[in-house]
This record gives C-alpha cells, sequence and structure tokens, in this order.
C-alpha cells in the first residue's frame, strides 16, 4: 500500500463495476470532466472526493492507494479467437477483474513462500524451429507427466510453479487467460462457467503462450493449439485410438483423455486417421446432435489448490481477522468472498 493517490485505480474501480464515466459522475456527483480527468492523472483528487468515489464504486478509500499500474490482457488476448464475439464492455469488467486478482495474489505471494517440484520452463519457439509438438514434448517431459492423458492439468501446473485461480469471467465467450507478471509466478485465470473438457484445451493452450509467445505473431494463436492438442493428446499415444474415430468412439475416448469429442475429431484429422470429408461430416454431425454446444459425458472438474493452501496460511493465524483479510485485499467484508479461490466463502473464525 502506499500513501500516493493512485488514479489508475479510478479506472480500475470504474470498469469493474461495468460503469462508464457519466454513469460514476451520476452515482457520485463528480462531473464527467473531472473524473476523465482523474483517471488521465491531470487532476487530484481531494479527501471529499475521494470518499466519494469510495462510497459509489462500492470499495474502501484504501484500493485508490494501491501500488502498481492498471494493465491490459497482453499476448494471450491479442488475436484471441472469441474477442470479436465478446462485448467491449464485458471485456473491459473482465480486464479489471483480472488486475484486481493480480494485486491480491501479489500481496498474498509476497508473504508466503511457495515450493514447487518442478521449474516452469520458457522456450522460444524461434529457437526451437517452430517444432511446436517438440516444444510440448519437451514440457511434459520436464514435468516428468506419465505416458497417456494429463489426468489433472491444473495439479500440473500448480507443481510447477504456476498459480491457477478459477472465477466467473461474466462472459461465455472466453475460457481462459495468462500473464506472467515480472516478479511473480506464471498467472492463469480459468473461467469458472466454461466445460471441464473445454477449459483444460483452453488452459493448455494458455500454457503454450506462456512457454513459447514472449512477442505476438500471426502464428501465436495456431501454435497455441497446436501446443495443446500435443500436451494432452500426444501424438505417438493417441493415433492409433483415432482410426476410423466416429461419432460413438469419440464418446468413449473422451472421459480418459479428458478431452471433449471436438477436440478428439480435430486431432484425428490433424494426424491423418480421417479425411477432411469425413471430419466435415462428422462436424456437421455434432452440430446436429447440439454437441458443439454442450457434449455428452461431462469429465470430472479441476479445482485449484495452491491457493487455498496460501488462504490456509492467513485463515489459521489467529491473529488475522476477516476484517484484516479485507483489508489486505481493499475490498469490504461483505465483498470479499468473492475473493476466494476457486469457491466462494472464507472460512475465518
Amino acid at each position: 500500500m502506499s500513501d500516493t493517490f493512485n488514479h489508475e485505480m479510478v479506472q480500475l474501480a470504474r470498469e469493474s463495476r461495468g460503469w462508464t464515466q457519466t454513469q460514476l459522475s451520476k452515482q457520485s456527483g463528480l462531473t464527467q470532466g473531472f473524473i476523465s480527468r482523474l483517471e488521465a492523472g491531470e487532476k487530484d483528487a481531494s479527501e471529499e472526493k475521494i470518499a466519494a468515489l469510495a462510497g459509489a464504486l462500492g470499495y474502501p478509500e484504501s484500493f485508490f492507494f494501491q501500488r502498481g499500474s492498471y494493465e491490459g490482457f497482453g499476448l494471450s488476448m491479442v488475436f484471441y479467437r472469441k474477442r470479436a464475439k465478446t462485448k467491449v464492455k464485458n471485456l473491459k469488467v473482465l480486464q479489471a477483474e483480472k488486475n484486481i486478482r493480480k494485486m491480491q495474489l501479489q500481496r498474498l505471494l509476497d508473504s508466503v513462500d511457495v515450493f514447487t517440484n518442478h521449474r516452469f520452463p520458457s522456450m522460444d519457439i524461434d529457437e526451437h524451429d517452430g517444432a511446436v509438438e517438440s516444444i510440448a514434448s519437451l514440457v511434459r517431459a520436464n514435468w516428468q507427466l506419465p505416458l497417456g492423458p494429463v489426468n489433472n492439468l491444473i495439479q500440473s501446473i500448480e507443481r510447477a510453479g504456476g498459480v491457477v485461480y478459477r472465477f466467473d469471467f461474466g462472459t461465455k465467450d472466453i475460457d481462459a487467460l495468462s500473464e506472467w507478471p515480472e516478479g511473480m509466478p506464471p498467472l492463469f485465470y480459468l473461467n469458472s462457467k466454461a466445460p471441464m473438457d473445454r477449459a483444460r484445451f483452453s488452459l493448455a493452450h494458455e500454457l503454450g503462450h506462456i512457454v513459447m509467445h514472449h512477442t505476438a505473431s500471426d502464428t501465436m494463436e495456431r501454435e497455441a493449439d497446436r501446443f495443446a492438442a500435443e500436451f494432452l493428446m500426444p501424438a505417438k499415444q493417441i493415433k492409433s485410438q483415432l482410426e476410423s474415430i466416429d461419432i460413438k468412439k469419440a464418446a468413449r475416448l473422451k472421459p480418459y483423455w479428458r478431452v471433449s469429442m471436438q477436440a478428439l475429431i480435430y486431432r484425428a484429422r490433424d494426424l491423418g486417421q480421417i479425411t477432411p470429408t469425413q471430419f466435415t461430416s462428422l462436424y456437421k454431425r455434432l452440430g446436429h446432435l447440439g454437441y458443439r454446444k454442450t457434449e455428452p459425458n461431462p469429465i470430472s472438474p479441476e479445482h485449484p489448490k495452491l491457493l487455498n493452501k496460501v488462504f490456509s496460511v492467513f485463515e489459521n493465524t489467529n491473529e488475522f481477522s476477516y476484517s484484516d483479510m479485507a483489508k489486505l485485499f481493499c475490498v469490504t467484508e461483505s465483498e470479499l468472498p468473492r475473493y476466494r479461490p476457486d469457491r466462494g466463502g472464507l472460512r475465518i473464525a
């Protein structure tokens, strides 16, 4: 925390509520022009005006004195495949929520030592001649994953030192986001409303970005998809199982490989186990059955555990009360439960 008012936190607070400057003006009694200049750092705020902002936005005044800057989505959203479908308002809310959680995580992780079994790799794709599949295989080997499916992707990421935060994105268009802030472990944000089979592929896609992409390129989305496919469904181990795949066979393979039927059919096409014509026919069949929106045989969910362990340190410390946790997070006590990792409801005595 700082003794200096941080003008960037005004925009962060406002956009987390889904408000425009005009809406904040109406709720706070401050002029839209003043709010605009305040967010741009061209005006200072008096104690009275800070109180007005805090009261309108529902944050404690300490929220506006947090260190740090309001940052965008980063590389994982540059060419995001769902971007065009998502309303800008929803994107701004999600962007703000991601920033708020990152600042909270930074304060938590600064207080707790996290020990991991494996290091988190960073491999420049240009240094591997664009061999995406080789990079995916190297990550699996580095993490000592057994042959076959990745039974718990979230656990594998956490064991390697990554942090997974699962919460409701407020939109169904985006399943996962990622970033690797300076001085912090890789952070993965997972939409709790996404079906687990789809969420796992999106999370592996984000893992590909974190591992391979340090600068943006127009091929990075396809490369991340290739990484996810090889990481979750290694060609040498799955190819024979995909021969002559049909809808029933995809449904049988789904719970074993813990990926969607769609992903299995795409993998069969990419590995040459079905023809493009067969792929098109199967894909249309999925649509006719309604499986492109909701598939049968949902796989069991995965839940992050690392952050819950970090929270437990505070929850089991008698000197750290519910009120203290709200102050650490710079939110009101009534809003604190929604920032509980993965599941709501802080259990602090």
